[in-house]
């Protein structure tokens, strides 16, 4: 592929919220945006942080909207910022998860899935 057919490629992505309920012992899985476009030409975790920095800033957050803060209370999240165990799904089929310091290609599980998990084993 030549460079300029790569320069031009784009890459869209998917962004994913865990919405954890430790009282009533429910984890779901909820897209929160969809179809955001990347240069191809940057990795995924490049884009990760791209998307991770925009849905944290007060400023360019494109769920701090009032109709992106309808659509989070909707699906059942009360914040429009990641924060670990959300992930991305990649129009190229990767998908990546806000880990503690950065992504992993490995599902993350919190602290709060954590304690669901517990109270149900015992």
């Amino acid at each position: 592929m030549s460079e300029t057919t790569q320069q031009n490629k784009v890459l869209s992505a998917d962004v994913f919220y865990k919405v954890v309920n430790v009282e009533k012992e429910s984890v779901k899985v909820v897209k929160v945006t969809s179809n955001l476009k990347f240069d191809a030409t940057k990795s995924h975790n490049e884009i990760g942080e791209l998307i991770f920095m925009a849905l944290n800033s007060p400023w360019d957050n494109p769920l701090g909207t009032p109709e992106g803060q309808k659509h989070i209370r909707e699906v059942g999240s009360n914040h429009t910022s990641m924060s670990v165990g959300d992930s991305i799904v990649f129009s190229d089929g990767v998908q990546i998860w806000v880990d503690e310091e950065g992504f992993s290609d490995k599902e993350v599980i919190t602290l709060r899935e954590e304690r669901i998990l517990e109270s149900k084993s015992k």
